[in-house]
């Protein structure tokens, strides 16, 4: 196994202190002397980043993974607070000045990508980053599934979403997400554990010579709807991410995209793990400090979106989508709102102990 749910020393050391101290310290004298063409701005934002990432490297002791060390993905959830604080800012300029920070202040300028070694990176991360994250098929292919049918809901909001039926479900669905599962599925079960979400019964009190034909996640209202929150989030990020970028007027071949997906995904290889541990372990739903972090981003990413849609999206928004694909998603969710209110209340009891026990998830 790659880690556990409890880090170890990390950067706690002085040793660590006097290094991170040291890096930062050092950065600054760098930027500060060297000739950099960015802008002001680009430049006092990058150096409050470094700072804001050297106290927060120093200051926080908790360290959900270990692998390959607890200073990445401190490091992930510093990125992620300030993304968010990115965000939050973004959201309360008018349309006009929130465009103008990006185009002008924001636009990665000084790292100069070649456009086919951001391709290919893109293309190896949108291939395996979703299997890495939720490690179970079924999850997968519900999710790809569900996104398909999202693209043909809105593709007249979305105009890019306008793609024949083979494109759709042969190129998208059955190539490029069915190669990128099996890829992403074959590393997990190499180097780490798969994740159970629907049948988590290893460490349930029930006694050995019971067997239920009945899946755990039905047996639970909290651990279903876990289920679905983990099913549905994937697609909606997805979706937010598209709408952003229609937003803020960002094209296809910008690092942007390329550091959106990894402030997205990096935290989600945290933020899952983290849920499906409580799951398995107490039997609860929560959602840990980096997923909540990733939560808030992606809801402001939302709200952002809306504000900037007046003058984006068609002016009838919503309503441009079809009646019969609006009606098709109000039953679907007034079905599992019904399914979910007959279900049990309160949630599978772990075996006496296992609370405390250190389970390794990656």
């Amino acid at each position: 196994m790659m880690g556990s749910v409890t880090g170890g020393m990390g950067l706690r050391d002085s040793s660590w202190a006097a290094s991170v101290i040291t890096g930062a310290v050092l950065s600054s004298l760098v930027w500060y002397f060297g000739d950099w063409s960015g802008s002001p701005v680009v430049c006092s934002l990058f150096m409050a980043s470094v700072v804001f990432i050297s106290i927060w490297l120093l200051l926080v002791r908790e360290d959900f993974f270990c692998w390959p060390h607890p200073a990445l993905w401190r490091v992930v959830m510093a990125a992620s607070i300030l993304y968010s604080m990115l965000l939050t800012c973004m959201f309360w300029l008018p349309p006009k000045q929130a465009r103008m920070v990006l185009r002008r202040t924001l636009w990665i300028q000084v790292l100069e990508f070649p456009q086919l070694l951001m391709r290919r990176a893109m293309a190896r991360t949108v291939l395996s980053h979703s299997a890495l994250i939720m490690r179970n098929r079924s999850v997968l292919w519900i999710q790809s599934i569900t996104f398909e049918l999202i693209e043909e809901s809105v593709k007249s909001v979305l105009p890019n979403f306008n793609e024949c039926w083979w494109d759709r479900w042969v190129l998208d669905v059955l190539l490029c997400n069915f190669v990128g599962m099996e890829i992403g599925l074959f590393l997990i079960n190499r180097f780490a554990e798969p994740f159970n979400w629907f049948t988590l019964t290893h460490e349930r009190a029930r006694p050995p010579h019971e067997e239920s034909r009945v899946p755990s996640f039905l047996t639970s209202r909290e651990h279903f709807l876990t289920v679905c929150f983990v099913v549905g989030i994937g697609p909606l990020v997805d979706l937010i991410n598209f709408l952003l970028k229609a937003a803020l007027f960002i094209p296809a071949e910008s690092p942007l995209v390329l550091c959106n997906l990894l402030l997205v995904g990096l935290p989600c290889l945290v933020g899952v793990p983290e849920i499906y541990a409580t799951l398995s372990v107490s039997g609860h739903f929560r959602i840990g400090s980096q997923g909540a972090v990733l939560l808030y981003s992606v809801l402001m990413e939302l709200a952002l979106s809306w504000k900037l849609s007046s003058d984006t999206f068609p002016a009838n928004g919503l309503k441009s989508i079809p009646v019969v694909a609006r009606a098709l998603w109000t039953l679907a969710l007034l079905l599992l709102l019904g399914f979910t209110a007959m279900l049990p209340f309160g949630r599978n009891e772990p075996v006496p102990g296992s609370i405390a026990k250190k389970r390794k998830v990656f």
